[in-house]
């Protein structure tokens, strides 16, 4: 009897349990391990914004200059030739030499020239005597009028012969017409030489010139008698005063060809050397800037990126005049513009962001550091 009670209990329990069991709370063991992990905590707008360093940069007077390969030439080249044919019996120069204006280089034999200007001088005395004759003889009546114009054109005429011998008697002296330097003698003592042939060559190097090419967006920048520092190759540096400036480009290299001219008493600027000219712009505001702060858009052209009164990011272009170690001078920038320079590489164009200006913080290490951390705080 006790057997079939316990039987018919156990086949209760059994039966009973699914229906019990969901009812029943269970000990969870790892409650401990298994916590729920909060929910993030909901940013506000600040908190997910960049913070980035901005600097206010005031423009200062700047002169740049335009830097042109130049070389240096004579500003004059002469051939001087013989005006007569002869043997050359002197030559007084040899290259190197200096000369002046009225130097005799070279001196042509004068035998010849000598007995035919004694002949032309005795042909004017007649004429002059015959011509005299003649016009007493046509005051008497003796003569017609025109045996008179006859006797003049006679006397004309030969008095054109003498100096014409007189000329080439000068003639047989090479004289140089300018002051500077031979560069070459091609005739020699014992040599003939015929009418038009070079006995000589000069250059002038006082003045000295100076030849460069300037491109067709900078040639506006220079004018006739504007001065110009020029640096040979060779180190020596001097000024010169523009004289030329061609009014039409080169069409293969859309460069205008200038000179300039420099005194050169001493002849120490020799002609054909390497230089470097620098040509003045005019004077102009321009920022000084870190180069770290320059970046490029999406076209590729430089410039920094700024925030603007409603605390976006804004790109402005800039032009770059000139460049250092580590800082740059741009235009293109305002006095007033908040210029991203921590964080700049950041900042999306278009995109609000928190800005503090790094210039007004104690502690500029921390106030980077802090920028760089996004601490917006």
């Amino acid at each position: 009897m006790l057997t079939r009670l316990i039987l018919v209990v156990l086949v209760i329990f059994f039966v009973g349990l699914p229906f019990v069991a969901p009812r029943i709370p269970l000990l969870n063991v790892n409650a401990r391990e298994r916590t729920v992990e909060k929910p993030p905590f909901e940013q506000t707008t600040a908190d997910a914004l960049l913070v980035v360093g901005t600097q206010q940069f005031g423009a200062f007077p700047y002169a740049s200059t335009i830097d042109v390969t130049a070389t240096t030439q004579a500003s004059k080249v002469r051939q001087v030739r013989s005006d007569l044919a002869g043997e050359v019996i002197e030559v007084n120069v040899e290259r190197g030499d200096r000369v002046q204006p009225g130097d005799v280089m070279a001196r042509l034999a004068a035998e010849t020239r000598t007995s035919q200007t004694a002949q032309a001088a005795a042909s004017v005395q007649e004429a002059r005597v015959d011509l005299e004759a003649t016009r007493q003889l046509v005051e008497q009546g003796v003569l017609a009028e025109n045996r008179l114009v006859a006797a003049e054109a006679s006397y004309q005429s030969a008095l054109a012969a003498l100096d014409q011998a007189n000329d080439q008697i000068a003639n047989l002296n090479i004289i140089s017409a300018i002051q500077g330097v031979v560069t070459e003698v091609y005739t020699e003592e014992g040599s003939n030489i015929t009418p038009g042939e070079p006995a000589v060559s000069i250059i002038a190097l006082d003045p000295i010139k100076v030849l460069a090419r300037v491109s067709e967006l900078e040639i506006g920048n220079v004018n006739l008698g504007q001065s110009i520092d020029v640096e040979l190759v060779t180190g020596e540096v001097f000024e010169a005063t523009v004289t030329y400036i061609a009014p039409t480009a080169n069409v293969a290299t859309r460069t205008f060809d200038i000179e300039a001219e420099a005194p050169n008493p001493d002849f120490v600027i020799r002609d054909g050397v390497t230089a470097t000219a620098k040509i003045a712009r005019p004077g102009q505001q321009a920022f000084e800037i870190n180069q770290s702060t320059l970046v490029t858009d999406e076209l590729g052209r430089l410039g920094v990126r700024i925030v603007n009164d409603d605390s976006v990011v804004e790109f402005v272009a800039i032009e770059l005049l000139e460049t250092s170690l580590e800082s740059a001078w741009v235009t293109g920038i305002m006095d007033d513009m908040q210029v991203i320079v921590v964080g700049q590489r950041f900042a999306d164009i278009g995109k609000s962001v928190i800005a503090k200006d790094v210039s007004e913080m104690v502690d500029a290490d921390v106030a980077v550091e802090a920028i760089l951390n996004n601490d917006g705080n």
